[in-house]
């Protein structure tokens, strides 16, 4: 086990497949639902995008973007959201109530598939209209997740913890294959990829991590092209 260890150690794309998928099933596993950066906008995106709608759907008087989402999940959403404001206005020194706030009180979605009944009163907030400054193409693997979370009947929460899974392995898959194409800077490549920050954001629903993600492939491939050109002359 000592030699394998070394050997992962000693090689960047291995080191980097281990550590990603490690801690980031870890943030996975342990956040509570929606409350990474901006994670309740991404999801309920991700649903719209998932049921088809890439386009935004106008709403209210005032035809503002927005969305009419299954009743349950605008619930589910109002009470992490109110677990976040308390979190907020009552700071605790206890280290479980001031990261998870009242976790009883999303029980029921462990339980609940999306509701065929939509909210009457349509959703719309700045997080969410800020999501369609993001091209649609972005949501379509977050999308999925949604999608095969309902394919396979799961309950809200449970489909929240899928789609997780499915922006992390999106990530992984492409900062992996960066870091097995670019000529030199495995290790700087690597190491940024890792950063909690950036395992964050792929960790938890958001286009940001794939964002990245494509950024990291940019970076390898423009690093190979000119290491290409450069052995092209010699």
């Amino acid at each position: 086990i000592y030699k394998q260890m070394r050997t992962i150690a000693a090689n960047p794309l291995k080191f980097f497949l281990l550590a990603g998928i490690v801690f980031g099933v870890v943030i996975v596993a342990l956040h509570p639902p929606f409350y990474g950066l901006d994670e309740r906008a991404h999801y309920m995106r991700a649903y719209e995008v998932a049921q088809g709608k890439f386009a935004p759907t106008e709403v209210g008087p005032n035809h503002r973007p927005g969305a009419y989402l299954p009743e349950n999940l605008v619930q589910f959403v109002s009470t992490t959201t109110g677990n976040l404001s308390h979190i907020v206005n009552n700071p605790s020194p206890n280290v479980l109530d001031k990261h998870y706030g009242n976790w009883s009180s999303y029980t029921p979605y462990f339980h609940q598939r999306f509701s065929s009944q939509k909210e009457d009163n349509f959703v719309s907030d700045d997080q969410l209209s800020g999501t369609y400054a993001y091209n649609p193409i972005g949501y379509v693997v977050l999308g999925a997740g949604v999608k095969a979370g309902q394919l396979l009947r799961l309950p809200i929460a449970y489909n929240v913890y899928l789609t997780r899974l499915v922006g992390l392995a999106s990530f992984i898959v492409v900062a992996a294959f960066a870091i097995k194409i670019i000529p030199r800077y495995k290790w700087t490549l690597a190491i940024v990829a890792l950063l909690p920050v950036t395992l964050y954001q792929a960790a938890t629903i958001s286009v940001d991590g794939l964002i990245l993600a494509a950024t990291f492939l940019l970076f390898a491939l423009f690093f190979r092209l000119r290491e290409q050109k450069g052995s092209a002359r010699l």
